[in-house]
């Protein structure tokens, strides 16, 4: 399990603290944390979010951002409908390859489209998934390695292209291809995903949910920001798992990244799936693994 946010973490992703956790009976009302504002530049990041997003070509997306040790990141989570999930032989690298192209176009047209961009964030990281929610490519640019138009050229893309550092690019089939009819009962990620999004107001510009299957297993991605509470965090975080039981194919990792108003990492988790579907509040919890901040080890005397 910690080994993959690493990988994520080195690319950015980064997380969360050890409190002692208690059941609450439901999800708090929604707070709209105060917005970031990047000191003595009148960029305010969630802002510049909802400039972005809505330039994102593709149906199914993902726009956050969030800072982690110090580096302020911009994540971009896409279904790419030109990969083939069945793809094999030299049709894995062909995916591939596109997969990494269409990354490094998105990332130069994001780029251009706001000049707070490039003031705000120091890199952006690129998950692109097939219409299976199987991952082909990780990976993360700098944007002082970015450059040129909302329409970039081949050269440009290209440019952007050799910039990134790879986290993840796929060179062996899916398992779509063996993957079982889903069973009655069960839910897909795109009703998951849209009842996840409804217990967060639509004003919130830094949540986001995200799947990814991988050679490590089938992952939700969940990023939401709000006030240093323990209790409110808890309660809207088992309203969130109280939506992926159902989920197919199973969860078998459940990641929490929450943030405060200016979206600096204050807490992350990650909890097996098993413990997601445990139908007791408070075996879930005490099944969270903290992840960040690391806790200290006690000295020994």
């Amino acid at each position: 399990m910690r080994r993959q946010v690493v990988v994520l973490l080195a690319l950015s992703l980064v997380m969360l603290s050890g409190c002692s956790l208690v059941g609450g009976a439901g999800p708090t009302p929604t707070v709209v944390p105060t917005m970031g504002l990047a000191p003595q530049t009148g960029c305010v990041a969630d802002e510049v979010l909802a400039v972005l997003k809505p330039l994102v070509p593709y149906a199914q997306a993902s726009v956050s951002h969030h800072f982690l040790s110090g580096v302020h990141n911009l994540t971009v989570w896409f279904v790419d409908p030109d990969l083939d999930p069945l793809a094999t032989g030299d049709q894995i690298a062909e995916n591939a390859d596109e997969a990494l192209w269409h990354a490094a176009q998105l990332s130069q047209r994001l780029f251009a489209a706001d000049e707070c961009v490039p003031i705000l964030f120091e890199g952006i990281t690129t998950i692109v998934v097939d219409r299976d929610y199987n991952q082909w490519f990780l990976g993360q640019v700098p944007t002082n390695r970015l450059s040129g138009s909302p329409d970039p050229t081949d050269e440009e893309i290209q440019q952007a292209r050799q910039a990134f550092t790879q986290g993840y690019l796929r060179s062996e089939p899916t398992g779509s291809a063996g993957r079982t009819p889903a069973p009655a009962g069960s839910c897909t990620w795109v009703q998951a995903g849209a009842r996840l999004q409804s217990h967060f107001d639509p004003a919130r510009q830094n949540v986001a949910f995200y799947l990814v299957i991988d050679d490590k297993g089938v992952g939700v991605w969940t990023q939401w920001d709000g006030l240093p509470d323990v209790d409110a965090f808890l309660a809207d975080l088992l309203t969130v798992r109280g939506e992926l039981p159902c989920l197919y194919p199973p969860l078998d990792t459940l990641w929490v990244i929450y943030v405060d108003g200016l979206g600096v990492a204050e807490w992350v988790f990650a909890a097996d799936g098993e413990a997601v579907r445990d139908p007791a509040d408070q075996a879930f919890v005490d099944r969270l693994e903290i992840i960040y901040p690391p806790l200290q080890a006690t000295p020994t005397p």
